[in-house]
């Protein structure tokens, strides 16, 4: 069976037993249909964004004129919206997946630690040597407006052939995170 998804000016055919449960500009859900998979390897895999998040916080408006400002706290945290998602289902109890990819750097071992701690299954996880672990610095200003510095790495070089389709018939659920956000 296939099914279409409309957007203004963009269209997309998805050709699996499935059907999209949810949407919103910067995420999708599918959902196969009931009945189609017996057993399952995943409750849920997670398709998308990886990135290593180190939060600086409080900072101010004085932080771009001065060479040195203290703050109370630098986090690292996972980040991207895929690897959110899975480790927030992880907790939740669903066996969960991750697909994605990131570089074999001290970026990439610290997403792998603080990922697998939550239970999520990183065997699907693309590791590359010829790219970094996209990792992002997150200024948080006392109101709580953001301002990040951004490298892609590994987001920019995921593609579609990083992909083992095979997996979509061994889950319940398939989220793709940041859908127009990649590559």
């Amino acid at each position: 069976l296939s099914f279409f998804f409309f957007f203004p000016f963009f269209s997309l055919t998805l050709r699996f037993k499935c059907e999209i449960v949810w949407m919103t500009m910067k995420h999708f859900c599918i959902y196969p249909k009931e009945g189609f998979f017996l057993q399952r390897r995943y409750d849920v895999i997670c398709v998308g964004q990886l990135c290593a998040d180190i939060l600086v916080r409080p900072v101010n408006e004085k932080i771009f004129t001065v060479d040195s400002t203290p703050v109370d706290s630098m986090l690292l945290w996972p980040g991207g919206d895929a690897q959110n998602e899975s480790c927030v289902m992880a907790k939740l109890g669903m066996k969960t997946a991750l697909v994605g990819k990131i570089g074999r750097d001290i970026w990439g071992d610290a997403i792998v630690d603080i990922v697998t701690k939550s239970g999520v299954d990183l065997s699907h996880v693309v590791r590359d040597d010829m790219v970094n672990t996209c990792t992002s610095v997150a200024l948080i200003f006392e109101d709580g407006r953001r301002n990040f510095l951004y490298q892609g790495g590994g987001n920019d070089a995921f593609t579609v052939e990083d992909i083992d389709f095979s997996l979509f018939s061994q889950t319940r659920l398939v989220t793709l995170g940041s859908l127009f956000s990649l590559p």
